[in-house]
Parts: C-alpha cells; sequence; structure tokens
C-alpha cells in the first residue's frame, strides 16, 4: 500500500466525489487519510494503481502525486533518474510550514549529487500549469505530506477530441471534463451498459466508450440521434476501440417501451434544460421554465426506473436559474424522488449531493445528483 495526492480541478467537491467513485466502480481498496479544498490523500494498494490511466479517466483530477516523506527528509532522495541537469518546482496547498524546509534540503541534495537543478519559483503557492513541463520534477506539499507528481491531466487531449470530432454542436454539447465526471460518478464498470436518454451530440456517450463502457443513447431530435451515431463511430475507429454502442430517437418520458425490466447498468445525462437565455431570466420566466421541466423530469424518472438495475446509480443534472445576483428559481426536485423510488446516493460522510457545477457568469447553475 502506498499514499497517493489528488489534485482537484476547478469544482474540488465534485472531483472528490469523482474519484470516490472511480475507486468504487473497479474494487479499488482505498482509505482517506485526509483532504481539504485542493486535494486528497488515499492510501491505495500499488499493484491496482495505474497513474497515467487514472488521470486519463478522470475529468476532475489534474495531478497525482505519490508520497515520498511525512516530514522527515533524511535519508530521502528526491531524484532518482539519470539527467545531471534538470528543473524542479512546488506547488503548497493548504499550510505552508514545509515548504522553506524542504527547499534547503532539496538544494543541499542536489549539490551533493552534483545535479544541476534549476528552481521554478512560484507567483503564488502553486505552480502554473503552463509553467510545468512534461519533464519537469514537481513537488507537492500538503500538511505533514510531500509527493512526487507522477502524473499530469492533458487539457490538449480534450480540445483536440472536440476540434476532430465528426460532428459539433456546442449549444448541445456537454464538456468532455464533465462528461468524464458525470460517467464516473455513475460508477459503470467496463463492458456494462450506460444510458444518456438526452444524448444531444453524444460526447457522455464517447467518454464513457473510452473507459470501456458500453453505450446506447436516446434523444427526442432524430438528428443528434445521427449526429451521436457518427460521433460515436469515430471514437470506435480513431481510439481503436470496439465499444457497443447504439443510437436512436425516442422519448425519454416512455423508456420501458425501448428497454427490457433491469437492462440497463447505469445512467448519465444532462436533461434538456430550457431555452437557451441569452440573459438571467425574469423571476416570471424562471418559474415558467421551472415548471415545464419538473413535468419533464418527473415523467422521465417514473419511465426510467423499472428499466434501470436495482442499487445501480443515476447520474442527473438539475438546473438553478439565477435570477439575479441573490435569487435564484428551482423545481421541487428532492420532492419527486421519493415518488418515482430513488434516493440520494451516499458515498461517506464527506461527500454530500448535490454538488453544483457552474461560473459566476452561468445563467444556469447545474446541480448534480448522483441517485439510486
Amino acid at each position: 500500500m502506498r499514499e497517493y495526492i489528488f489534485v482537484f480541478g476547478r469544482d474540488p467537491e465534485l472531483s472528490f466525489a469523482e474519484i470516490v467513485s472511480y475507486f468504487i466502480s473497479r474494487n479499488m481498496v482505498y482509505e482517506i487519510k485526509g483532504h481539504n479544498k485542493e486535494v486528497a490523500v488515499f492510501l491505495l494498494n500499488e499493484k491496482e494503481f495505474k497513474v497515467n490511466k487514472i488521470i486519463s479517466d478522470l475529468g476532475g483530477c489534474v495531478k497525482i502525486g505519490i508520497v515520498i516523506s511525512e516530514g522527515d527528509f533524511n535519508d530521502l532522495m528526491p531524484y532518482d533518474g539519470f539527467k545531471s541537469n534538470i528543473k524542479y518546482g512546488m506547488s503548497s496547498y493548504g499550510d505552508d510550514y514545509l515548504r522553506n524546509d524542504f527547499e534547503v534540503y532539496l538544494k543541499k541534495w542536489f549539490k551533493e549529487q552534483k545535479i544541476r537543478a534549476q528552481y521554478k519559483k512560484r507567483s503564488n503557492k502553486t505552480l502554473d500549469p503552463r509553467d510545468v513541463s512534461g519533464d519537469m520534477l514537481e513537488f507537492l506539499l500538503y500538511g505533514r505530506y510531500v509527493a512526487k507528481v507522477v502524473a499530469r491531466s492533458n487539457p490538449s487531449e480534450y480540445k483536440k477530441r472536440d476540434l476532430e470530432r465528426p460532428v459539433n454542436d456546442f449549444m448541445k454539447n456537454t464538456s468532455i471534463r464533465l462528461s468524464k465526471i458525470l460517467v464516473n460518478l455513475s460508477q459503470v464498470k467496463k463492458d456494462e451498459l450506460l444510458l444518456d436518454p438526452f444524448c444531444g451530440t453524444g460526447v457522455i456517450l464517447q467518454e464513457a466508450m473510452l473507459i470501456g463502457s458500453n453505450v446506447v443513447g436516446v434523444d427526442i431530435d432524430e438528428k443528434s440521434a445521427k449526429i451521436s451515431q457518427k460521433n460515436c463511430d469515430w471514437i470506435n475507429k480513431h481510439y481503436n476501440i470496439k465499444k457497443g454502442f447504439r443510437l436512436f430517437k425516442g422519448n425519454a418520458t416512455n423508456l420501458a417501451s425501448y428497454f427490457s425490466r433491469g437492462s440497463v447498468d447505469a445512467v448519465a445525462s444532462e436533461p434538456y434544460m430550457g431555452p437557451f437565455l441569452k440573459n438571467n431570466p425574469t423571476n416570471i420566466e424562471a418559474l415558467k421554465i421551472s415548471r415545464e421541466l419538473e413535468v419533464l423530469y418527473s415523467d422521465f424518472l417514473k419511465s426510467l426506473r423499472p428499466i434501470l438495475r436495482s442499487g445501480r446509480k443515476l447520474v442527473l443534472i438539475v438546473p438553478v436559474f439565477r435570477v439575479n445576483n441573490k435569487k435564484k428559481v428551482k423545481f421541487d426536485f428532492d420532492s419527486m424522488l421519493e415518488t418515482a423510488n430513488f434516493k440520494i446516493a451516499d458515498l461517506g460522510s464527506e461527500i454530500k449531493f448535490p454538488l453544483v457545477y457552474a461560473d459566476q457568469k452561468s445563467k444556469i447553475e447545474r446541480e448534480i445528483y448522483v441517485l439510486e
């Protein structure tokens, strides 16, 4: 067993929930040793742990470091490579009390080993990702922990996939990053079937295929279903994978007519969330949209319940409309869960749903629920 530090992305609570869900879905033995709003330390079974694969699968993790010290630097070997000229830097999360001592130790150690080591200074507590090259030696400091970065996320791969995908409709696309998070929160396993009943251009389906799942996409708009078909076919060919997929026009409030009872292993989706808003809606507009969506969501949940395997996960986004800086409007989603025989999933006392996904300029906040 070894300890690892995971550095969260923009939405730390969501990133934390995603990582825990990822471990659970793969039956990985883990223990949470500590966490704050920026990082978490996990004790993990090394035999099960492939850092580059995991950080590629995760949407909300930007770095993974292996813990090399818990405050005692004696006999620590921070670098075991063969280069005699390297660059290094460090990022601190939370209490920064180890930084000065560790900087002194590193300079001394590199000098003793006759390694020309150039230190990359920071403008704040953490290194800017743009300043970190692929071969740069980077250390993470959190509390008493010192870790060496062993994997970093690759946003350029997301951009590449977005640009090369056969068909894009950025009014309907879910971002690759959010799609990965939703898929992992669903706890779908390799070769199981994931359903997106509001599939749009199929980004959620494509990210599920890349982690080894078979997928089915449904959309009430026939054009969207055909776009998803093209994009999923491209994913299979471009990434040389052979995952099963099926796309068709259909109504998400009538799923039982398309699927047999208990035939779906997991669901991840961003449903229709109302018309495009150029400005923040008025209170009356927000209430009108919410009432219409409440009917859609209620009918969808009732339709889904028979076809989702017992005990398995549904990951769903529920909109909250920002009327102004203080007032928000949301339909009563929590009340409809009991009627539809769903409950909020329990991932431990540290994680409470719904989790919010939004930025300050958003006219809609997305509340992410994991249900079972």
